[in-house]
């Protein structure tokens, strides 16, 4: 048989019986390696063979995900990435531009910022996100999935204010006079989030396979939840 796809003159890594040793070599034939070794495989090698010169690069095989929140992150994926953000400004503009290409009444779900890596030094309140969004129900989750801030009208749909309890678990940001300033922390986030309407299952397919995508060009193969 010969094979489909040779790779040759890299640090391939193969691992299994291999261990740690690297190899030069890798012929795939369909969708199953054929042979990992050295010279010997150019003899896999046939007319149709696609022959890829790696001229020392490594190839390693597919990762594995144990956490990766698969559906979470693709259903974020039609609101705002807030990723990498360096002050509440530049935050509110990529919520603004969200915002913006949203069909009104839909909730805009954001992620990805840290208030470690804000110019302010602090997470963002609702009143800053009220003033980019309006009357839209938002919130925005802070990177590591414990924290998030919520909008007036959120919060307002999920029917929380100063008398609301915090439950067991978490908490509600509150002001000195009592009111809430939007934040929600661990267990507190689902307050908001269950009065959210559920996407469709399109949508949930779309998400998922712009999530998909993004993991194999990272080359990981398995995820789990």
């Amino acid at each position: 048989m010969k094979a489909d796809l040779l790779l040759r003159g890299g640090a391939i890594h193969p691992l299994g019986r291999f261990g740690a040793r690297a190899v030069t070599h890798l012929a795939v034939g369909g969708e199953r390696v054929l042979a990992a070794g050295g010279r010997e495989l150019e003899g896999l090698r046939g007319p149709r063979t696609r022959v890829v010169d790696l001229a020392g690069r490594a190839v390693l095989p597919g990762f594995e995900d144990a956490h990766a929140h698969v559906v979470y992150f693709g259903l974020t994926s039609f609101g705002a990435d807030l990723t990498g953000s360096r002050s509440l400004p530049q935050l509110q503009a990529r919520l603004r531009r969200a915002h913006q290409r949203l069909a009104p009444g839909r909730w805009l779900v954001a992620r990805g910022y840290s208030a470690a890596d804000l110019a302010e030094g602090r997470a963002p309140v609702r009143e800053e996100l009220d003033a980019v969004v309006g009357d839209r129900p938002a919130y925005a989750d802070e990177r590591g999935g414990h924290s998030r801030v919520a909008s007036s009208a959120a919060l307002a749909a999920a029917g929380l204010g100063p008398g609301t309890p915090d439950p067991v678990g978490g908490s509600l940001g509150r002001r000195p006079d009592g009111s809430l300033d939007g934040r929600l922390i661990e267990s507190a986030m689902r307050l908001v989030a269950d009065h959210q309407p559920a996407p469709d299952f399109g949508e949930r397919m779309t998400g998922i396979l712009r999530c998909q995508r993004l993991l194999l060009a990272r080359g990981i193969t398995t995820v789990g939840a």
